[in-house]
């Protein structure tokens, strides 16, 4: 793939865009703001590889909640040590991208989230389904400890620069 002019040579991008005739022609224009961005990295050679990650409670339904994936995540890099070698991006849901393979194309963990909460309702004398303002402030916060399965498998590699 490379072109001769003028007697040098001259290497051409091993990628080009796909050339779309009329597209964006017709209608208004529009500015467009998009949430993907340009990554460089040094080592020329180098693979991003994709994770799949999958996250289930202990009795099988899968974990829904937002904001714990991340937590479930950082849990996971503190107790093994399979990811602490690897500088890791992780979008917070299903994906997990690494410069560089893992160990192995398909890894299981278990780890145990210990501060999840809940709040006890209290009752009033009164019977009154609302806690009165004196049980608020001793109702307490009961510590709800879950056993999540993390999966973390190798669906696909992306080429590096």
């Amino acid at each position: 793939m490379k072109a001769q002019k003028a007697g040098k040579e001259e290497s051409q991008p091993k990628f080009l865009p796909m050339v779309r005739r009329g597209l964006g022609t017709k209608g208004p224009k529009i500015q467009l703001q998009s949430n993907h961005f340009r990554v460089r990295v040094g080592i020329k050679d180098g693979f991003f590889y994709h994770y799949s990650v999958a996250m289930s409670y202990e009795d099988g339904n899968p974990v829904e909640a937002k904001g714990i994936g991340r937590k479930v995540i950082d849990k996971v890099y503190e107790t093994y040590d399979e990811l602490k070698s690897k500088n890791f991006a992780y979008d917070g849901e299903k994906s997990l991208f690494t410069l560089g393979s893992l160990k192995e194309n398909k890894m299981e963990f278990t780890v145990v989230l210990e501060d999840l909460t809940s709040r006890r309702a209290g009752r009033s004398d009164a019977g009154l389904d609302s806690p009165t303002d004196g049980e608020k402030k001793r109702m307490r916060r009961q510590s709800q400890s879950k056993n999540i399965k993390v999966v973390i498998s190798y669906p696909g590699s992306i080429e590096g620069p």
